[in-house]
């Protein structure tokens, strides 16, 4: 049983150090991504995919994990998925949690450009650098939504509040489904039960 017992910690131990992040060194260093310190958003799913997602994050936003349940009914056939997406400063891990597989990238826009513009131009920088036009203004969970619409991609419409995602609407072949949040509630803690299934992820570049 000695013998055992390090090596299932040494299994556990490599697993958890894929998982890396410089959030908390960002938010002692960076201004605040979010408006809020820290949240958890519920979200429905509606269309021709049904589901819910949760978005918890901390650390003015620097750090958040979302996790999703969609089905989606497509050309007569019906299928499942969970997805757990997790941003930690300027590393992103998104990860389908049915195949155990996932991708890991990093992107130092938020963190870079809110270090010498406000909030205001870096989400417009941001914006555009993935072809998004501002297109109004919208309300939502009484929070004023400014709208982006993109001109390519999966993502057609995103309704945000000071950066938070409220609204999501998405296109794929075949179908179309938005994510619509219907509450923010202050967050009690980060889930460890999603960092557990991460760590079951194959991640790959």
């Amino acid at each position: 049983m000695k013998l055992i017992t390090p090596l299932i910690f040494l299994l556990a131990t490599s697993s958890f150090a894929q998982i890396e992040g410089n959030s908390q060194k960002i938010n002692q260093n960076n201004k605040p991504k979010y408006v809020l310190e820290n949240a958890t958003i519920n979200y429905v799913i509606s269309g021709d995919g049904t589901g819910d997602a949760v978005l918890h994050f901390d650390r003015n936003g620097w750090r958040s994990i979302e996790s999703r349940n969609l089905t989606i009914s497509r050309y007569g056939v019906t299928s499942t998925e969970k997805t757990i997406e997790l941003i930690d400063g300027d590393y992103i891990y998104k990860a389908n949690i049915d195949s155990k597989k996932g991708k890991k990238s990093m992107d130092k826009s938020w963190s870079g450009l809110l270090n010498y513009k406000s909030k205001e131009e870096t989400l417009a920088a941001i914006m555009q650098s993935r072809g998004a036009t501002k297109s109004g203004e919208e309300s939502l969970l009484d929070k004023t939504c400014t709208v982006w619409q993109f001109e390519s991609g999966t993502i057609t419409e995103l309704w945000e509040w000071e950066g938070v995602p409220l609204k999501i609407v998405k296109k794929l072949p075949g179908i179309n489904y938005e994510i619509t949040a219907q509450s923010i509630e202050e967050l009690e803690e980060m889930p460890q039960n999603l960092y557990q299934e991460l760590e079951m992820v194959s991640w790959s570049q």
